[in-house]
């Protein structure tokens, strides 16, 4: 999502942010474990610019994707997404040659 305007009190904001897919964590100990399906969402932000905002917005998500960072100067333990490549959409062929748009028989 990309927020930019002016707040109620006057201020103007600015906030860039990737919702991105990761998987869950899972453990085991001498206790139990915990075993995990799907992903959870994780905000990371991004360097906003017009060109970035013009390739989220032609960008047919969900896509699978390679980030380009470059470390936060705000907070250089954490890093800012510069660019990214999409690897494959939903849309497009699945590995293996099957279009995800023409469902199986059963």
């Amino acid at each position: 999502s990309h927020s930019e305007g002016v707040s109620k009190t006057g201020a103007p904001y600015l906030i860039p942010v990737l919702f991105v897919g990761k998987p869950i964590r899972q453990w085991k100990n001498d206790k139990g474990q915990c075993l995990t399906f799907g992903l959870q969402h994780q905000e990371v932000k991004f360097v906003s610019s017009d060109a970035m905002t013009r390739k989220l917005e032609q960008t047919a998500f969900p896509v699978l994707v390679t980030f380009d960072n470059e470390p936060d100067p705000e907070d250089p333990s954490r890093n800012l997404v510069i660019d990214y490549q999409v690897v494959c959409s939903l849309f497009d062929n699945v590995p293996g040659g099957k279009p995800l748009d023409k469902p199986n028989k059963i």
